[in-house]
């Protein structure tokens, strides 16, 4: 193999500011060079603070060291993955099926007082069909499956880990556009939704806010403010209706259009009805539902806040980071015309001093100061967020390490964030 040495961190640098991803992520952060200054130490220039950004060191588009051979012929290493760490790739295939043997030089299998991984061979197998996974673990097809869309009622003889997904499906509204520039309608709408349902059918679990349920900045009172009170949201709406001054042009008494967009992929779309009965059962609401494919919804919706072409008054979407995630907070909520992430035309000036203090608080202050942003987002129902979605592993119970990761060191770490899942954690079969 290649070692890894502080210039190549450098060489990364060259290709990570020509991709997209690693580009727009790059410019949102401020980084302005990488700079390999001896074999093991790297200077990261950044043009402000940004006390998260070690974070981003730990996410794919920044931070995952590949080849410098990536840098020659790029589009060719693309097609062609290589592996690194205790396994390397011997077989894949564009449909994602991928076989990996152990690596012999692995460093965790000679220098660390930890068990080493024993399994000689890993296959992963892509299988869309949630039933079918759970047969093929049930029958022996597969040691181990996991996804987002899995509910494994029968946990006998089996080893579940589940993690709740810090971004959640959500209902948003395009503030410029009437009625929905008003906020007692979209309180309303927000109080009279049915998260519960949604997240019930979803498999996933009820969202009342930007973040997730176990993070740090996730507010408890803000959950029990959030509860669903039918009647008072539907009350908001009437006021709204019966007000001679409304924004949308109609005559007091007139219900309000709500149409609401959703991609046929999106998982709230098979479950709007059980979210909007409230909505479709009010004569205050005159509701439809258009499902169309993703790119035209996000052409709609991005175009919208860009001051385009694009328009929609109710979307489904998605909301939500993780705790140290400030920059996806400035982008949702930056200056409509500078930010097309800001998909609900929403812009308050508090907020982007909040975040912009963010960007270099640490500890209780970064999360005080982004739970107060989470309570101002939702104070204004920008969102209606409905269901986070639940990860979920399950695997033979004769697997072992499960939800553990071991350090360099040797210790023992629990716990799988974001459910992120160490092979080389996972003792043998026995077979």
């Amino acid at each position: 193999g290649t070692p890894l040495e502080s210039s190549i961190i450098e060489q990364m640098w060259t290709v990570q500011q020509t991709g997209g991803t690693a580009a727009d992520l790059a410019r949102a952060a401020g980084l302005l060079s990488v700079r390999a200054v001896d074999e093991l130490t790297v200077v990261y220039e950044l043009s402000e603070p940004l006390s998260t950004f070690p974070a981003l060191l730990a996410a794919p588009a920044l931070g995952m060291v590949f080849e410098p051979a990536a840098t020659v012929e790029p589009q060719r290493f693309a097609s062609a993955p290589v592996g690194t760490g205790p396994y390397v790739v011997i077989a894949s295939d564009p449909d994602g099926d991928v076989a990996m043997v152990r690596f012999d030089q692995y460093w965790h299998d000679n220098e660390s007082s930890a068990p080493a991984s024993t399994y000689d061979e890993l296959r992963f197998e892509v299988e869309p069909s949630p039933s079918l996974r759970l047969a093929g673990l049930a029958g022996g097809r597969f040691d181990l499956i996991a996804g987002d869309d899995l509910r494994v009622d029968d946990q006998s003889g089996l080893t579940v880990h589940t993690a709740v997904g810090s971004r959640s499906s959500v209902l948003v509204f395009d503030t410029n556009q009437a009625p929905f520039d008003d906020l007692r309608v979209r309180s309303g709408l927000a109080m009279a939704a049915d998260r519960q349902a949604a997240a019930e059918a979803l498999g996933g679990t009820p969202a009342t806010q930007w973040f997730e349920p176990g993070a740090a900045s996730f507010s408890a009172e803000l959950a029990a403010a959030a509860q669903r009170d039918v009647g008072v949201g539907l009350g908001l709406i009437d006021q709204y209706v019966e007000d001679p001054n409304r924004s949308d042009a109609r005559q007091p008494g007139e219900p309000i259009a709500v149409e609401v967009l959703c991609a046929t992929d999106h998982p709230l779309g098979d479950q709007l009805s059980s979210v909007i009965a409230a909505w479709t059962d009010s004569p205050a609401v005159s509701v439809s539902v258009r499902r169309a494919e993703a790119s035209d919804v996000e052409e709609a919706v991005v175009a919208a806040s860009a001051g385009l072409d694009g328009s929609f008054g109710v979307a489904c979407w998605w909301a939500g980071t993780l705790d140290e995630d400030v920059l996806d907070l400035q982008a949702f909520t930056g200056a409509p015309a500078a930010s097309p992430a800001n998909v609900a035309d929403f812009y308050d000036q508090a907020i982007a001093q909040q975040l912009l203090d963010a960007r270099s608080a640490s500890g209780a202050d970064l999360t005080a100061l982004l739970t107060s942003v989470a309570r101002s987002l939702s104070d204004n129902a920008v969102t209606i967020p409905v269901s986070h979605p639940v990860f979920t592993f399950a695997a033979d119970s004769s697997v072992t390490g499960l939800g553990t990761v071991t350090t360099p060191e040797g210790a023992m770490m629990g716990g799988a964030d974001a459910g992120a899942l160490r092979w080389h954690s996972i003792a043998p079969r026995g077979v």
